[in-house]
């Protein structure tokens, strides 16, 4: 039995807008909007490879979350991360106003896809935020001073769930 990652994710749209006819259209016709991304993995430490996935789910009771990238431990039972290629964090809230604050100011923070000296990133009730970087020797680098995913809900309780890939 092999440990290896294989698989992908995929970003996906089948939508179709239906148009009538009128005065600038003879004809009715539907147009559509279907793009499809998907990024393939396969096992190793290379671009487009890795070898653990990380995945959780909670609710952060109206305090922030933090999970440290170097000791969390991986569905495969290995410990931590020495880089990232994948991040996808679920707000399961279905208030769209309880929002999740991806916070790259907390000490040690990681968050290497945000700028500025005290950079946040909203994710709303009900959303999704991925951020991945597929290519390169090793993805993002998690070390002592880079290894904190913070998640703050601010003054609500709210329902996540975080998928991490990487190795």
């Amino acid at each position: 039995m092999s440990n290896a990652i294989s698989g992908g994710i995929t970003l996906s749209s089948s939508l179709v807008q239906q148009l009538d006819a009128g005065a600038a259209r003879l004809n009715a016709f539907a147009v559509p909007v279907q793009p499809s991304v998907t990024q393939s993995y396969a096992a190793g430490t290379g671009a487009n490879q890795a070898n653990k996935i990380y995945q959780a789910s909670g609710s952060a009771a109206a305090a922030p979350v933090d999970t440290d990238l170097t000791t969390c431990v991986c569905v495969d039972g290995s410990t931590g991360f020495s880089h990232v290629r994948e991040v996808i964090l679920f707000n399961d809230d279905t208030n769209d106003a309880h929002t999740l604050l991806i916070d790259g100011s907390v000490s040690n923070a990681f968050a290497p896809y945000l700028q500025g000296t005290a950079p946040k990133l909203e994710v709303r009730g009900g959303a999704a935020e991925r951020k991945s970087h597929p290519i390169g020797t090793n993805g993002w680098t998690v070390d002592s001073t880079h290894k904190v995913f913070a998640i703050d809900p601010g003054a609500n309780t709210v329902a996540y769930r975080l998928i991490v890939v990487g190795d």
